[in-house]
């Protein structure tokens, strides 16, 4: 029984992971060479433009987040009218919003350069930059029903290919500002220009997308569609947003107290850790769909099973590929940007996947409770998040800086993926205790013994030589080495446990 829905489901992983690898590997390739363009004052306007552009997208009108769910519903059904005339609602509402704010963002501009403590001397050419990035954000937003629609129809074959190639054109764009020695304001209508094409791209499928689907129910009035669309949506918005919350705000915090060339070097540690995230969650991107159709079969013990194995695979492999960072970032830090990293880019990149480990390792049991029509969960536990993360970066930074902010989104985001897993293990009938030794201690501890072990043995005298030096073979002899008896080590822990 199980044939069927494993088979869609590694198909999309597959095809989602070709797309985000594509992109994610080429952003690895380019930012070296623009930290070194730009330099450290140009690039931590850079990273508090990309900051302040997610936190700006707190405030879109929450459709995105219920369209797959919803798109897929309607495919599902053979609800062919009320599908078409979705689509197209929310692209006109997506699109009237996004005008709007952006001519207020434009307004308000130099509070918000003036709250991010950027120095007035670059205030003309930051303020662009950071209107663009809105727009790159807003365009994103509107021409996102799309890419949805393709998800919701299981074609993420296709999205992945026009994905690869709007992330092709963006970076070659970006290779082509560096080498005519542009500045921000050309990064700038890079980003809009090809955020705009993308979509346009997205869109392409999408009429045969719409004829494809079988007219088996009547058209229902569009006030109630959107209104059902809202009402799932909704909650997932917010969870979104504290979400959000939660990995941007402490960059403002440390950018206030260190400056916002502290916030730079500590960016750098995180973009490699938030790539090895998107990668890694290409896998609970990919369930939804199927975990959708699942609930619509009402076979509660084939969710259930489905459940506990996607959750049990995802958690053995994301626990040591984030603990690996603990001995591993600064040679990876050195490989990457070619220079000796930084002690921020190092606390940026250990603390930010100690902080993912403990916020992905539930990942699979969300995309469950929002297939089962329970997003009220999620926006509950990412409150909860926000609220700690909040208070904690408000006392942590100011007295520990870096460190802080990395402790406290460890705390929040392991308190509200808890609080999360307490409800959802009640809902399927999973025991607690078991459910979360299985899913974060197992894997945990199983990880953190070759990563302790390997940190003692390499932070040698002669190891952090290597590294604050500069020699960049012998750091990539010493990761091959670390690697081998890493995956040793924790494989041998694991099957251990198991006999």
């Amino acid at each position: 029984m199980l044939s069927s829905p494993p088979k869609r489901l590694l198909l999309n992983t597959v095809a989602n992971l070709f797309g985000r690898f594509w992109a994610k590997a080429l952003a690895l390739l380019i930012v070296p060479f623009l930290i070194k363009h730009l330099g450290d004052g140009g690039w931590g306007v850079y990273c508090l433009g990309g900051s302040a552009a997610m936190l700006i997208s707190l405030a879109d009108p929450a459709l995105t987040s219920g369209y797959t769910k919803v798109f897929s519903e309607y495919i599902a059904k053979g609800r062919a009218a009320d599908l078409k005339r979705l689509v197209i609602a929310g692209f006109v509402i997506y699109g009237s919003w996004s005008v709007a704010l952006l001519a207020l963002t434009w307004v308000l501009m130099p509070h918000i350069l003036a709250l991010a403590g950027i120095s007035p001397a670059v205030h003309p050419e930051a303020g662009f930059f950071f209107f663009a990035l809105f727009g790159w954000r807003f365009i994103a937003e509107t021409f996102n029903v799309f890419y949805h629609l393709l998800n919701a129809a299981q074609r993420m074959t296709t999205a992945s290919m026009f994905t690869m190639i709007g992330a092709l054109i963006h970076y070659v764009a970006i290779i082509v500002v560096i080498m005519c020695n542009g500045g921000l304001v050309a990064l700038g209508w890079v980003f809009m220009a090809s955020s705009l094409l993308q979509g346009l791209l997205l869109m392409i499928p999408a009429p045969g997308i719409l004829r494809s689907v079988p007219r088996l129910v009547n058209a229902t009035p569009l006030g109630y569609q959107v209104r059902y669309l809202l009402a799932f949506a909704w909650p997932l918005k917010l969870a979104a947003n504290c979400e959000t919350v939660v990995l941007q705000t402490d960059k403002f915090f440390i950018a206030h107290w260190a400056g916002v060339v502290a916030n730079g070097f500590y960016q750098k540690g995180t973009i490699l850790t938030i790539v090895l995230r998107e990668l890694l969650r290409v896998c609970t991107n990919a369930l939804l769909p199927v975990a959708t159709t699942l609930v619509a079969t009402g076979n509660k013990e084939l969710l259930r099973e489905a459940h506990r194995r996607s959750a049990l695979i995802y958690a053995r492999i994301t626990a040591p590929v984030f603990l690996f960072l603990l001995p591993a970032a600064p040679f990876l830090l050195l490989l990457w940007l070619g220079e000796a990293p930084s002690v921020e880019a190092v606390l940026g990149m250990t603390l930010t996947g100690l902080a993912f480990h403990a916020g992905t390792a539930f990942s699979v049991s969300m995309e469950f409770g929002a297939a089962s029509h329970l997003p009220h969960l999620q926006m509950r536990s990412a409150f909860l998040s926000a609220i700690i993360s909040l208070v904690l970066d408000a006392v942590l930074i100011p007295f520990l800086g870096c460190w802080g902010a990395g402790l406290a989104s460890f705390i929040a985001l392991g308190a509200s993926s808890l609080y999360y897993a307490r409800v959802i293990s009640r809902i399927l009938h999973e025991p607690f205790g078991p459910f979360v030794w299985q899913i974060y201690l197992e894997p945990f501890l199983a990880a953190i013994v070759p990563a302790l072990g390997l940190m003692l043995i390499t932070w040698s005298s002669r190891h952090a030589e290597w590294v604050l030096s500069g020699h960049r073979w012998m750091a990539l002899g010493q990761l091959c080495w670390m690697s081998f008896v890493y995956v040793i080590v924790y494989a041998a822990l694991m099957l251990g446990r198991k006999r």
